[in-house]
């Protein structure tokens, strides 16, 4: 009897122990999804500034890290000024009020309206200083 009353005691607390454990593995989980949503909050909320004027450059082969073309076909002050329209604001002083996020769309306006014209491949476009 005395090894029964033991046993049983043995399986709650094993049962209790379990328990435990997922308790702890829901809470670092709702922990980790809640970092995720600060993480994606803050990013949303930060401004980037864009300089001006943006760089433009060819195409690179990745294979042989040279140059597709020779040169650029597309004057950067076409390039910029069609990020402009797209609204992008690039430089003017003070610093852009837009977020990562408005970029990107505005960047995706960019390219498509690039590409719409038949008169471009590949259009790519990487953000930052």
């Amino acid at each position: 009897m005395g090894t029964n009353a033991m046993s049983a005691q043995q399986r709650r607390q094993q049962a209790h122990q379990e328990q435990l454990r997922q308790i702890q593995q829901q809470r670092e989980q709702q922990m980790r999804q809640k970092l995720q949503q600060l993480k994606a909050e803050y990013v949303s909320s930060y401004s980037l500034p864009l300089n001006y004027p943006a760089r433009v450059t060819s195409i690179t082969d990745d294979s042989s890290n040279k140059s597709k073309n020779d040169s650029v076909r597309t004057s950067s002050e076409f390039i910029n000024a069609r990020l402009l329209e797209a609204g992008l604001p690039l430089g003017g002083g003070s610093p852009s009020k837009l977020t990562l996020g408005d970029h990107s769309v505005a960047t995706q306006r960019f390219i498509s309206d690039l590409e719409g014209t038949g008169c471009y491949e590949s259009v790519q476009v990487h953000i930052g200083n």
